[in-house]
């Protein structure tokens, strides 16, 4: 496994998407997407199936964006839990 992908799956791993292969998607998704930021959908997808699987999971209505931010700020918490102090700038 990649460092991408590790840290794919450890921000989105724990999303609750209503199916396992959606939040699988999600990592491998977030993991192209890492690879080449800043860039757009279909130029971080290597198929055009890999296209479809990602516009098919953004707008799939189950793949709820509360779902998502969930998992990141679980991961983000996680994170910060071995920290005595964590200063967060607002």
């Amino acid at each position: 496994m990649d460092d991408t992908t590790a840290w794919a799956r450890e921000e989105f791993g724990r999303a609750e998407l209503g199916d396992a292969r959606r939040t699988q998607r999600l990592i491998r998704l977030a993991a192209r997407t890492a690879e080449k930021p800043g860039g757009t959908i279909a130029s971080v997808c290597s198929s055009k199936a890999e296209l479809q699987a990602a516009y098919d999971l953004m707008s799939n209505k189950s793949v709820r964006p509360d779902a998502v931010l969930a998992a990141t700020a679980g991961a983000t918490a996680t994170r910060c839990s071995v920290h005595d102090y964590v200063y967060v700038p607002v």
